[in-house]
């Protein structure tokens, strides 16, 4: 679901709006609502809305004040403007910030629904744009792997869904982003990977960057993939058109949109279980995931006991690791059971290394570098309390870097993370008890009453050197808000005798 913030200083007008219009409908989830822009900043930071409908006259932060906020911040977020007729000119200077619908006050919900279904197939290109990038970035292509690794580990083991979506959590937003799925049924064996490749070649025209999940059971290709458009008609007649030459059973197709990642795997995964072997497709080929669980559970502990057990404990864990790597001789499941580790490896060390490419491997000879390359990366595993703390990752680097008025927890997810910002967001508030924009609004106004007690410390000084730019007009209302006085005031008392 697309996240909407609604901003208006008038109540009756954000809760009408909020009331008035079938939002579930458009794929979209009211989030809050907000009496100004100030409190609307905030919540942008905690929230990171795709869309945020805002009154331009407001008190404390403008509309056209919050918009260039958060366009200096650098944040994805797309902005409808609520205007009256005398408001217009304001409504034209949002635009020079790139700003490009805007509703004239009074609105009916006909109006409204029409901009937000025009806004909701921008906020899907800027996602796919999104996706690009992330192709630029060190953990390209984790979160795929990472999927594949979860898929592996539920449909080879017997630990519940709920605790493989826990587990991942950090790294895949299984929460707020919708999924579509696609199944052929009937699809005989022989022709399984020309029906996957083509199918793999249509989407990567309309979608190249948006990771493409395939399996193959029992005669059925599926694969699922994030929502990145409001209609798949076009999409829908090119695959289902798909017939691969030799194939005796005529094709059905099926399409499915589910609200998000969680829901489509409840789904999915129990009816997968029911079979012996799933195959995982990709553009590197095939791996056959087997029933054995056994092992993939010993396994996946072990490696948690190398990671959080004592000294003794990790020695026996490595000797056992050892012998279960030895024992493999087939090699599709070497290449299924040491996928697994090192997913498990990278999620408890939180790195984004790329794992190796085990789905090229077709000989014992590749096998024995392939166990030798997961116990060279299972003995560099250890405890890094500070590193696992991602709390005080954030802690710090917002202490190392308050000037940057484009500071945001997203930026920090997708730029020095590389994980889910949803999860930090919660992890954030359950460990500090506040939410990341009060934290680093705290700490902005605790150094800007250090900066201001200097002697030398200019108003429009200490605005810039804690990240409010030079908007020292906004430093004042959040320095007023938080301590009671204005800055100049705060200094004026300090220094009397």
């Amino acid at each position: 679901m697309l996240r909407l913030l609604i901003v208006d200083d008038e109540r009756a007008i954000r809760e009408s709006i909020r009331d008035a219009i079938d939002w579930e409908t458009l794929g979209i989830s009211v989030v809050g609502l907000y009496k100004n822009g100030v409190e609307a900043y905030d919540a942008i930071l905690d929230e990171y809305p795709d869309i945020v409908l805002t009154d331009i006259k407001m008190p404390g932060l403008s509309g056209l004040e919050l918009i260039a906020k958060v366009k200096e911040a650098q944040l994805d977020t797309q902005f409808v403007i609520l205007s009256g007729y005398a408001e217009f000119e304001f409504a034209k200077e949002a635009m020079r910030w790139g700003v490009r619908h805007y509703l004239l006050k009074p609105t009916q919900p006909e109006q409204i629904t029409q901009i937000m279904e025009e806004v909701r197939e921008e906020c899907y290109q800027l996602r796919r744009r999104a996706a690009e990038r992330a192709e630029q970035t060190p953990d390209a292509g984790m979160g795929q792997r990472l999927i594949r690794g979860l898929l592996t580990e539920a449909l080879s083991g017997d630990a519940e869904l709920s605790e493989l979506l826990n587990r991942n959590q950090p790294f895949v937003d299984f929460e707020n982003v919708n999924y579509e799925q696609i199944t052929l049924l009937y699809v005989e064996p022989q022709h399984a990977e020309k029906c996957a490749a083509k199918a793999m070649e249509l989407h990567e025209g309309w979608a190249k960057n948006v990771p493409l999940h395939m399996l193959y059971v029992n005669y059925a290709l599926i694969f699922f993939f994030q929502s990145y458009t409001a209609s798949y008609a076009q999409q829908d007649a090119a695959l289902s058109a798909i017939r691969p030459a030799g194939q005796s059973l005529a094709l059905e197709y099926e399409h499915t949109s589910y609200v998000n990642l969680s829901a489509l795997l409840h789904e999915l995964l129990p009816r997968l279980m029911r079979f012996d072997t799933v195959d995982l497709m990709s553009g590197m080929g095939v791996t056959r995931i087997h029933n054995d669980s056994r092992i993939l559970r010993e396994g996946g502990g072990l490696v948690t006991q190398l990671a959080q057990g004592d000294a003794e404990e990790r020695e026996k864990a490595l000797h056992r690791l050892t012998e279960l790597l030895a024992s493999a001789t087939d090699v599709q499941f070497l290449r299924q059971m040491v996928s697994g580790f090192l997913v498990k490896y990278l999620m408890l060390r939180g790195e984004t290394d790329a794992l190796p490419d085990i789905a090229r491997t077709e000989s014992m000879e590749d096998a024995e570098s392939l166990r030798a390359l997961a116990l060279d990366k299972l003995r560099e595993l250890s405890v890094d309390a500070d590193r696992q703390d991602v709390v005080a990752q954030i802690k710090r680097y917002v202490r190392q870097n308050l000037s940057n008025s484009q500071l945001s927890l997203k930026w920090l997810a997708e730029n020095r993370l590389y994980m889910n910002v949803d999860y930090l967001s919660k992890q954030f508030a359950q460990k500090t008890g506040e939410k990341f924009s009060a934290y680093l609004t705290r700490k902005r106004i605790e150094r800007a009453k250090e900066l201001l007690l200097d002697s030398a410390g200019h108003v429009y000084d200490v605005a810039d050197q804690v990240g409010c730019g030079n908007n020292p007009q906004y430093f004042s209302q959040i320095f007023r808000r938080a301590v009671g006085v204005t800055p100049t005031e705060f200094v004026r008392a300090a220094q009397r005798p």
